[in-house]
């Protein structure tokens, strides 16, 4: 396992880390987190055209803002947000103690505005649409509202497919067991699972610090959740109206792991191939240091364990 400032980058290829061992817990000194909640500069949410500069990829991102805003209210599906188009600082700051950092921050730009599950997907949810019933942690209060987890990163992929054919919606993935071909990349409209570069996005909401708020009030982590899932959406959302980003259950991003690229990136979608897929946000099983934006980690797709869960997300325009 290998740690950085204000961020996790472990490879998972096995979950017996996660048991009751204390060195799988770590605790953000109190200096370093009201370091990091400074953060870089804020990006701005929403980018405008100019005539000098980046000014064709901010017209870009205006012209397909403008696109989705026309019908916004009209094309969010019930239970989802609108995320606008926009660029952001991704990742985190190098460590004072100059180990590695795989995450450094790089500017990011999303060109396409999304719509985004307000919630982290549901039991009730998983039934309805794969068809089958999820394994559940007895424990959890409410039962049906309680995210989804034991999930594998293809059975959130299919998840994806069949809320897609459920709304009359082309899928965007075909798949063979764990080799999943995403069919039109981000220009896919159907729903499927954000990217890392999305999910950061949206969890930042305009936010350059180290997270939304006070992590006992936005998130589920391991000294406030008694060492088990709870429902969805008890924890205050973030600025666009997304629960449990940073906490609960941490949830299964599109990419492959990777370290991040150190150049500029528009609509990226990670490498096209690896050993473990990457999954976002703290979890009941992790310290408050993971409830952070910039946390990441990674683990074989055909992995089903009982932090990990996910949500959809789908393109509004092309």
């Amino acid at each position: 396992m290998s740690s950085t400032f204000a961020r996790r980058t472990v490879v998972f290829l096995a979950v017996s880390c996660f048991g009751a061992s204390p060195g799988c817990k770590r605790k953000l000194p109190v200096a370093a987190d009201a370091q990091a909640l400074a953060g870089p500069a804020a990006a701005p949410a929403e980018a405008t055209a100019t005539t000098t500069g980046s000014s064709r990829l901010e017209a870009q991102i205006e012209q397909q803002q403008a696109a989705a805003a026309l019908a916004s209210k009209a094309i969010i599906s019930p239970g989802f947000v609108l995320i606008p188009a926009g660029r952001f600082s991704m990742g985190v700051a190098d460590p004072p103690d100059g180990s590695q950092n795989d995450a450094r921050y790089h500017d990011v730009s999303i060109v396409r505005p999304f719509e985004m599950s307000a919630a982290e997907t549901s039991a009730r949810h998983y039934r309805e649409i794969a068809g089958t019933s999820p394994e559940l942690d007895a424990t959890c209060s409410g039962v049906d509202d309680c995210p989804v987890a034991h999930v594998s990163w293809p059975q959130a992929v299919h998840y994806c497919n069949e809320l897609s054919k459920r709304k009359g919606i082309s899928p965007c993935y075909t798949l063979n067991g764990e080799a999943v071909v995403w069919n039109g990349g981000v220009k896919c409209r159907g729903f499927r699972l954000p990217t890392e570069a999305e999910w950061e996005y949206a969890a930042r909401a305009g936010n350059a610090g180290l997270r939304y708020g006070v992590a006992d009030a936005i998130s589920w982590f391991d000294e406030n959740a008694s060492l088990r899932v709870h429902s969805t959406k008890r924890k205050r959302p973030n600025p666009w109206g997304l629960y449990d980003m940073l906490g609960n259950l941490a949830e299964w991003v599109w990419d492959w792991h990777a370290a991040y690229p150190k150049t500029s990136q528009v609509d990226p979608v990670g490498p096209i191939g690896g050993d473990n897929r990457v999954y976002r946000g703290g979890s009941w099983r992790y310290s408050d240091f993971e409830a952070t934006f910039g946390a990441r980690s990674a683990m074989g797709p055909g992995n089903r364990v009982e932090f990990i869960g996910f949500r959809c997300v789908r393109s509004l325009v092309e």
